[in-house]
């Protein structure tokens, strides 16, 4: 009798914990609710024990009792499970009905045309406004609009070789494919023209199909859109840079005028052709820098350089032309600047000449100045000022936008002050303007000074940049190039397709007392290198072009070091890409092609 009294006692405790636990209100969960189960268990137990304590005097009596208590608790506990699962049930499917209302309303609402269909009769399951709009029908008599749709001529992806009888029908064979994913092809639907795709899935337990529908014209019309505007930064890009060749002539041979002892009113006309080809360039870099900006290639070359001999050659280039309209030409710099500033140092000659240029323009008399001071917050402000017919006020917050030109005068492509606004942005400032009308403008912008020193140059390198081009000078004394009157032979070859660029550049090298040989393509390049190598007369350095015909620069540079890895030269020599083409790409295509510069023209 004691074992039957132990198991009934066994069972009341069990189910008095469980009926505490299970008391508990859904969202309580977790070790609050064990340790309120445990204590309520625990108490239950202690009474109970003495009730069978007084109760232990008569077992006939004690037993039933027990049975009865276990009965009803058990009773209580199964009605509690009951209704919680029945709760969480009806919790669950109200989360379940909203979810698929959301769904539905997503569906419906989403902008690419799509309707689920049966796998086995091609019942409609779900459909969207979008697919309706585009096939102008209804749900009702879908299927039978989608019998009527044929492809467009040539545009039919799939089954090809077989006879084509319509979208339809090409959606049933799909249905006895193995392949889960197809792209029918492009459908004629009146003045539309579709993109179908097909994917099978499970929707609820049935085999199913969803189809998509996109405007292709639309697609069409973008893709064709970018495809013209790509074509015609191209054009802009390449005619840019085919004008800056003959520049680069006039540009080098009026510095080697200008060196010359010319008469006074023959050095005068020089100095004019040397500024105003200089301007030329200016406004050529200008429709080049728009390419890269709308191509998002964009670049500024960081690097130290003397901030005042900036300033004062930028003066330089519109001295002559103020002289001769009696304006005044004023340079201020505050002594407290640092010689050296790290910045982009032809983008900031890019943007100062760009202003004065405008100041010069819209200036009758009076004066021009430029000036450079030092801000409490270590950076640079530079500020160019004129007594000019000044800006309109409403106009003063559209003057940096594209094609913004002043409306009292029409010089000017309208590019100049977007595309200085956009340097001063990415050397890390913002250029503002103020301006009275009738009493004349003020541009300025302030810079970062840059981090480090000229002895402390801090290293950006990574393994995937690109090298910088090299747009100033290089001493060739450097590569071991002897001058011409200590070497009997040439150690220099010119490249280059253009006449008057091997001229010039023959000049620049003759003046200065270097031998050199010329060749007009790559292939009459390398084979130059051979003979000479055959001599005894290597040459130590080769100028390369990079864009001639016949072979270019870059497969002739890749050339010379086969020969020299295959032991056919005695020396490799080191070649110096030259090209009026500044891109990224073409920068790298240069250094992967062996060569150890990249220089640009002019």
């Amino acid at each position: 009798m004691s074992g039957q009294i132990l198991c009934a006692t066994t069972s009341l405790c069990s189910g008095a914990g469980c009926l505490h636990l299970f008391a508990q209100p859904p969202d309580q969960a977790g070790a609050n609710t064990k340790i309120s189960a445990a204590i309520g268990a625990k108490f239950l137990v202690l009474w109970f024990w003495d009730l069978v304590s007084e109760l232990s005097s008569s077992e006939e009596t004690l037993v039933p009792f027990i049975i009865i208590v276990a009965s009803v608790v058990g009773v209580v506990v199964n009605n509690k499970l009951y209704n919680d699962l029945e709760t969480e049930k009806a919790s669950n499917y109200q989360k379940i009905k909203q979810t698929k209302r959301k769904l539905s309303v997503v569906i419906k609402n989403f902008p690419t045309g799509m309707m689920v269909l049966s796998a086995s009769d091609f019942s409609v399951k779900i459909v969207n406004e979008r697919i309706l709009e585009l096939l102008e029908c209804t749900q009702e008599n879908l299927l039978r609009t989608l019998e009527t749709l044929q492809y467009s001529p040539n545009r039919r992806f799939l089954y090809q070789e077989e006879e084509n009888q319509g979208l339809f029908c090409d959606i049933k064979k799909c249905v006895l494919s193995n392949e889960d994913e197809f792209k029918l092809g492009l459908v004629s639907f009146k003045n539309l023209l579709l993109e179908v795709n097909l994917k099978k899935i499970r929707w609820g337990n049935e085999d199913s199909l969803l189809i998509t529908a996109n405007d292709a014209e639309r697609i069409l019309a973008l893709e064709k859109s970018e495809t013209q505007n790509e074509c015609k930064n191209s054009l802009l890009r390449s005619v840019s840079h085919e004008m800056r060749t003959p520049i680069y002539a006039i540009i080098s041979m009026a510095n080697q005028l200008q060196e010359e002892q010319l008469p006074a009113k023959s050095a005068e006309k020089v100095s004019i052709l040397g500024v105003s080809s200089q301007l030329l360039l200016l406004l050529v870099n200008d429709l080049l820098d728009y390419s890269k900006i709308i191509a998002n290639l964009f670049r500024v070359n960081l690097s130290h350089f003397d901030i005042r001999s900036l300033l004062e050659n930028t003066l330089k280039i519109i001295q002559i032309q103020a002289k001769k309209k009696n304006i005044r030409v004023l340079l201020r710099i505050d002594p407290l600047l640092p010689e050296t500033l790290y910045s982009d140092y032809s983008r900031l000659e890019q943007v100062i000449t760009n202003i004065l240029n405008n100041a010069l323009k819209f200036t009758v008399k009076g004066f021009i100045e430029l000036s450079a001071n030092l801000t409490p917050l270590n950076k640079i402000k530079i500020c160019i000022k004129d007594t000019g017919i000044g800006i309109p006020e409403e106009r003063q917050n559209t003057i940096f936008g594209m094609f913004s030109t002043n409306e009292f005068r029409s010089e000017g492509c309208g590019l100049g002050l977007h595309i200085t606004s956009h340097i001063v942005e990415n050397l890390g400032g913002t250029i503002e303007v103020k301006s009275e009308l009738g009493k004349g403008s003020e541009f300025f912008f302030e810079l970062p000074m840059g981090e480090g020193t000229v002895e402390e140059i801090p290293d950006t390198s990574s393994e995937d940049s690109v090298p910088e081009e090299i747009s100033g000078y290089i001493d060739l004394k450097h590569f071991g190039v002897s001058l011409g009157q200590r070497t009997h032979y040439s150690e220099i070859l010119i490249v280059d397709d253009n006449e008057f660029n091997r001229i010039i550049m023959g000049q620049i090298l003759g003046n200065n007392g270097y031998r050199y040989l010329e060749a007009f393509n790559g292939q009459v390049a390398v084979e130059l290198v051979i003979n000479q190598s055959k001599k005894g007369q290597d040459f130590k350095v080769v100028i390369m072009d990079c864009s001639m015909p016949v072979m270019d620069g870059w497969e002739a540079t890749k050339r010379i070091y086969e020969l020299y890895s295959s032991k056919e030269l005695n020396r490799l020599p080191y070649v110096i890409g030259c090209s009026a083409y500044s891109n990224e790409e073409e920068i790298k295509t240069s250094y992967e092609s062996g060569m150890l510069l990249h220089l640009i023209k002019p």
